[in-house]
């Protein structure tokens, strides 16, 4: 959902605001729902030992053709993006682009980057107009001394990271969640938590977990019980353990 303080125009919040109560009188606020409706993945494990560095997501609904999701492994710094806007329409960190081109049914594995005719990556060219490193997709880069991965959707293909709709998950090997001031550090993003299992860290199984997803590419570290599962077995652990389908 997003937040408006007029009628029609402005840039939506995905923070509901809070009325200041010192101040008598009324103030109106608008809530309209984001299109991106019901669409659920799951980021179930990355690699960060290898070049190109590696993630993996599970889809938990039905993604329609058309969807572009955006991965990013810049920390949320409570507010946003760290290095956005200040640093450039990429943060500090990476970002690239999913976009599907038939529809990619609930249960399908997919790995960063891989090929096929149900879907394209985007993560070389540049963001929007603007030039430089900084304002450009690019595969991510994840660090060995801990990371996040972020996957979020966009109502404006420009500027992505400065117009999110929906978060739609992170998943995270630092063994904690935490304002960004680093590269290593994030934050859960609105609309996410641990309670519901959108917001992950794994607890113990950091380097385990890295080197099994590189070496296999087909089973992917589960949060914390040090487990590795299928694409269909991760789905149905999902379905029976969380709140998200």
């Amino acid at each position: 959902m997003l937040w408006y303080s007029g009628a029609t125009g402005g840039t939506g919040s995905l923070t509901a605001p809070v009325p200041n109560t010192s101040i008598p009188g009324s103030t109106n606020y608008y809530v309209s729902e984001t299109a991106s409706g019901g669409i659920q993945i799951a980021i179930n494990g990355f690699a960060d030992n290898r070049t190109p560095d590696l993630f993996s997501f599970v889809t938990l609904t039905d993604i329609p053709a058309g969807t572009i999701i955006y991965f990013t492994d810049n920390g949320w710094n409570g507010s946003a993006f760290r290095g956005y806007p200040g640093t450039g329409l990429a943060g500090s960190e990476g970002l690239c682009k999913f976009r599907t081109v038939n529809t990619i049914s609930a249960g399908t594995n997919i790995i960063s980057y891989s090929t096929s005719p149900d879907y394209v990556w985007v993560s070389s060219g540049q963001i929007s107009i603007q030039t430089g490193t900084a304002n450009s997709f690019s595969q991510l880069s994840l660090s060995q001394s801990g990371d996040q991965v972020y996957a979020f959707m966009s109502s404006d293909s420009t500027n992505p990271i400065g117009t999110i709709t929906k978060h739609l998950f992170v998943f995270d090997d630092t063994k904690s969640f935490e304002p960004a001031t680093t590269s290593s550090e994030g934050a859960i993003p609105p609309g996410l938590s641990t309670a519901d299992g959108t917001a992950i860290t794994l607890l113990g199984f950091i380097d385990t977990a890295s080197q099994h997803l590189a070496n296999t590419g087909t089973y992917l570290s589960v949060i914390n019980d040090g487990q590795y599962r299928s694409a269909a077995q991760w789905y149905q652990y999902i379905k029976d353990t969380t709140n998200i389908i």
